[in-house]
């Protein structure tokens, strides 16, 4: 199944992603995961539900 096609069991939709663009000291960046009650109580539900995270970086 192709990523337009499939359908996911839990879709959360929020004004933020579970994860933050970081940016280190050398410049370079990456995601690291958001602090917050939000993100800290549905991750575990998402992995096991496979589900997916809707919201602005």
């Amino acid at each position: 199944m192709n990523a337009k096609t499939r359908q996911f069991d839990l879709v959360v939709v929020s004004n933020r992603l579970p994860v933050d663009r970081v940016t280190d000291a050398d410049g370079r960046q990456r995601w690291a995961r958001s602090p917050g009650g939000l993100v800290t109580a549905l991750e575990p539900v998402m992995e096991r539900s496979s589900g997916a995270w809707v919201g602005w970086p």
